[in-house]
């Protein structure tokens, strides 16, 4: 099943349904931000992927922990050069950069809590 969220996000992202960050009844967070020129040379945007904040709000219905997002995430690529940062209600943190065909996480494992 789906479950509650809300979003943080900018006029017009609401009405086609899209989420760039937010928190879910889980309390799982979830915040997006673009990538620039990339090193690698990757395409900024890849059509055949999922668009990006179709993505985000995914996760926000579907995840209630930090590998669930991963693996939703590695499945299902955002169409954008993208940095996405999860957090959990207990206190777990993990960022994604993700850039053409490549997903990047940094930061401890997600059993692990930064203070």
């Amino acid at each position: 099943g789906k479950q509650p969220f809300a979003v943080v996000s900018f006029p017009g992202a609401t009405v086609t349904g899209c989420a760039m960050s937010g928190m879910n009844g889980g309390g799982l967070f979830i915040g997006q931000n673009d990538v620039g020129p990339a090193a690698d040379g990757s395409a900024r945007l890849v059509l055949d992927n999922m668009p990006t904040a179709v993505l985000a709000r995914r996760v926000l219905e579907e995840c209630r922990t930090i590998p669930q997002a991963e693996a939703l995430m590695q499945n299902d690529k955002p169409a954008g050069r993208s940095i996405f940062v999860t957090t959990s209600s207990a206190g777990n943190c993990r960022s994604a950069a993700i850039a053409g065909g490549s997903t990047r996480w940094i930061g401890p494992s997600s059993g692990t809590s930064w203070t």
